[in-house]
């Protein structure tokens, strides 16, 4: 019996150890913190509310939306390509006509100093004398107009304007005949280009005429007997009861 009671007391002093041992221990589930009070839930649970209402306006969803949006980038990505290629071209069409737009200004400018060389050699000889000159209205601007500059002799310089009828025939010829030394033609026509010069201006454009038709043919409309003078044929039309009739002169 004395056993028994031991026995019984040593399980109550273990129980009692025990029993401190877990009071030691801290619970499973710790209160809840101070910011998830029931204000805090509800508030939480108000926004998961406003949350899935807008979840339900994008209904409904296009579930083949990934496999357009890879459609259309591929198809992006083609047009890319292009407008890259076509950008590339553009570069390469801009250079080019750069190219162009230099030669064709080398050209020019070297055209127009070959004729304005014989010009200047053309205008003294019908002149008898003086000067003259072939500018651009802007100084290297191809695209600009020409300007004749003459100065006959005894006179001031002047653009062709300002001469009178006969001096402005006389450059104006003196021009053609420049155009005709840097590049023959087979052959060109003169229109009555004596009609506002004296006698001694027409004899003066008449030789020169003389002087060209022998490298190439000549052909002059004129009133002026001066010019036909000089003409190797002429050729005249009159009226015979009410018909036209071409009559031909050798004069050579």
């Amino acid at each position: 019996m004395e056993t028994l009671r031991r026995a019984i007391t040593r399980y109550e002093r273990q129980e009692a150890e025990a029993q401190a041992e877990l009071e030691t221990i801290p619970p499973e589930t710790a209160p809840p913190p101070e910011e998830f009070s029931d204000a805090a839930l509800a508030d939480l649970e108000r926004r998961v509310k406003q949350n899935e209402r807008r979840i339900l306006q994008l209904e409904p969803v296009n579930m083949r939306a990934i496999e357009e949006y890879e459609t259309y980038e591929q198809e992006f990505n083609l047009f890319r390509e292009r407008v890259d290629a076509l950008e590339r071209e553009k570069a390469d069409i801009e250079r080019l006509i750069g190219e162009i737009e230099e030669r064709k200004r080398q050209r020019f400018q070297e055209t127009l100093a070959a004729v304005d060389q014989e010009f200047r050699r053309i205008f003294v000889s019908l002149f008898e004398g003086g000067s003259a000159s072939l500018e651009l209205e802007i100084p290297g601007d191809i695209s600009s107009g020409l300007l004749i500059r003459a100065n006959p002799p005894d006179k001031e310089p002047h653009i062709i304007d300002s001469l009178s009828g006969g001096e402005q025939t006389l450059v104006a010829t003196a021009f053609v005949f420049a155009l005709q030394e840097y590049q023959e033609a087979p052959f060109f026509i003169l229109d009555e280009v004596d009609a506002a010069l004296d006698l001694m201006n027409t004899t003066r454009l008449s030789r020169m005429l003389q002087d060209y038709a022998e490298r190439i043919q000549v052909i002059v409309v004129s009133h002026n007997e001066e010019t036909v003078r000089h003409a190797q044929r002429a050729y005249g039309v009159t009226m015979k009861s009410g018909v036209s009739e071409i009559l031909a002169l050798n004069l050579a």
